[in-house]
């Protein structure tokens, strides 16, 4: 629950950024926020070395993604946002038992225009926030289940999750078209659209496994890198104040 807490609360205010771009001194708005997609590499080899010998089939170290970010640039280069995704499940399966895999991540985000053009700009960015992963492992039923069975014998299911803060550390290539611009004597309005490629790492500061509360002893370890690399649809835009302008 503290993880999806975190996840939502980092998403909404990214989607508040990307609503209402930051305002710099030089009257200046400029913000752009939407959905993104990609793939999580995590190493889940120990993982697989106990399901192996157990019967399950193995787990893949690849995992997609799919959430959401925004942004706001203060003098068109210091990015403050954030950014949320879910890490959607690999399965594992034995004869008698489904597992899964999965977790999710939200971050707030600072970065910093290193290079940057009219239309493309290449940002150096530092995220913190927090997420994890859960393994959930549920048994095959032959039929479906009546509640009050559930009542009797709720033991029928099992979920360990480590879940912490976490550091993201990542490039981000944004690249920006615009679609609309109006100019008249108060200030020039323009619409965008684009796209962001992000490559990057994400540091767990805790990989312990938990169930109900209790550490579980003698688990495997997830690592606590996790290497990613997603795509984010950008809708935004900015706005010059131009009768500040000429007052300077």
């Amino acid at each position: 629950m503290k993880k999806v807490m975190i996840i939502m609360s980092l998403f909404i205010f990214s989607v508040t950024l990307s609503a209402g771009p930051l305002r710099s001194p030089q009257d200046e708005r400029e913000g752009y926020g939407g959905p993104n997609f990609g793939v999580m590499f995590i190493d889940v080899g120990s993982i697989n070395n106990y399901l192996k010998p157990a019967g399950y089939t193995v787990v893949d170290s690849t995992f997609s993604t799919i959430g959401g970010g925004g942004y706001g640039l203060v003098n068109g280069r210091l990015l403050l946002g954030g950014s949320g995704y879910a890490v959607l499940a690999n399965t594992t399966e034995s004869t008698s038992v489904k597992g899964k895999v999965s977790g999710g991540y939200g971050f707030f985000e600072v970065g910093y225009a290193v290079f940057k053009m009219d239309n493309f700009s290449l940002f150096p960015v530092l995220g913190i926030g927090g997420g994890g992963m859960s393994f959930d492992l549920v048994p095959l039923a032959s039929n479906s289940l009546r509640f009050y069975d559930i009542l009797l014998d709720p033991k029928r299911s099992s979920k360990l999750s480590c879940g912490s803060f976490a550091l993201e550390l990542a490039l981000q290539n944004t690249f920006t078209l615009t679609v609309v611009e109006e100019k008249n004597e108060d200030k020039i309005e323009a619409f965008k659209m684009g796209g962001a490629i992000k490559l990057g790492m994400i540091y767990d500061l805790n990989n312990d496994w938990s169930m109900d509360e209790f550490e579980v002893s003698s688990a495997p370890k997830i690592p606590r890198e996790k290497y990613f690399i997603n795509f984010t649809i950008l809708f935004g835009g900015y706005e010059k104040d131009l009768k500040k302008e000429e007052q300077k």
